[in-house]
């Protein structure tokens, strides 16, 4: 890493004769030719839909497409009389190349049960935190919510159990209060289809009991990030030798080897260094029965 100041350089036309407070761009060069003390400046391959660019800054990283030329920086600013003035650097030793950096194999753990790094919150977190239980709180008694946050669309306080006041757009005879509150029909796109449930029980039944063994399919393939869940599997694992995912297989039968970066933990929850003040909060359940302890969302469109 190369680094530049414009210290101790003179300019006699400044107050005082130094750079100190002027302002000052500078753009890094390389000698294409060695030897011929012609330099070009370095330019960088874009990134994302950005153009390509002149490397400029106080500092610079060596790319190893640089080893075998020497280096300068050229400094551009404007002196005390409105003159613009460009000064270079001596240029440096001829860059050589450095050792290259093996990267370190990850090591699957196998026996997880030690868990993973957990979340770490600093104070900030925990500040924001606690302003949205007394955003909640102060709903839960009565105040106004829109009173208690900026606009309709800031993402703050905490999810009623019913639901209620999810979307908090009621303008013009548009009430979206009960979007998604218990007890309320979604908003339908398209005509609905019930399908048959179990046992002779269906879904488009509008009294009595629905069996379903397994109601949270979709749901739990979403929120199971364990080897448990084939879309999981799938994402972590490449097939072995026999060219498929061994999904479920367990023993000598499964040659799955795991993918680069993928690392197999077991996380040990929330690992908070400071202490709130005494109150409820629950983490986001999928039920209706959570309490005030889920993050409000805000769809007021």
């Amino acid at each position: 890493m190369l680094t530049v100041s414009v210290a101790g350089v003179s300019d006699a036309d400044n107050v005082g004769g130094t750079l100190n407070n002027s302002s000052v761009s500078y753009y890094w060069q390389f000698e294409a030719n060695p030897g011929s003390g012609v330099f070009e400046d370095i330019i960088l391959l874009p990134a994302g839909d950005l153009a390509f660019q002149s490397a400029d800054g106080t500092s610079f990283k060596v790319s190893p497409d640089l080893a075998g030329l020497s280096l300068r920086v050229k400094a551009i600013y404007q002196d005390a009389h409105g003159t613009t003035e460009m000064v270079f650097s001596q240029p440096t030793t001829v860059v050589v190349p450095g050792a290259p950096v093996v990267p370190t194999a990850p090591v699957p753990v196998v026996d997880a049960t030690a868990g993973g790094a957990g979340l770490h919150m600093v104070r900030s977190d925990l500040n924001f935190i606690l302003d949205q239980i007394k955003i909640a709180e102060a709903d839960a008694a009565g105040q106004d919510i829109l009173s208690l946050i900026p606009n309709i669309r800031a993402p703050l306080g905490l999810r009623a159990v019913d639901g209620s006041n999810n979307n908090l757009m009621n303008l013009n005879g548009n009430n979206h209060t009960e979007y998604g509150a218990a007890d309320n029909t979604f908003p339908r796109l398209t005509d609905p289809v019930f399908n048959p449930a179990q046992s002779g029980t269906t879904y488009a039944s509008n009294s009595g009991t629905v069996i379903d063994s397994q109601p949270r399919t979709i749901s739990n393939l979403i929120v199971d990030q364990t080897s448990n869940n084939p879309a999981a599997y799938a994402t972590a694992y490449n097939p072995g030798a026999n060219g498929h995912l061994d999904f479920g297989v367990v023993g000598a039968g499964n040659d799955d080897v795991l993918k680069d970066g993928v690392q197999i933990v077991a996380s040990p929850g929330w690992m908070v260094s400071s202490v709130l003040p005494t109150t409820t909060m629950c983490t986001c359940s999928r039920t209706p029965r959570r309490m005030r302890g889920c993050p409000r969302r805000s769809t007021p469109g």
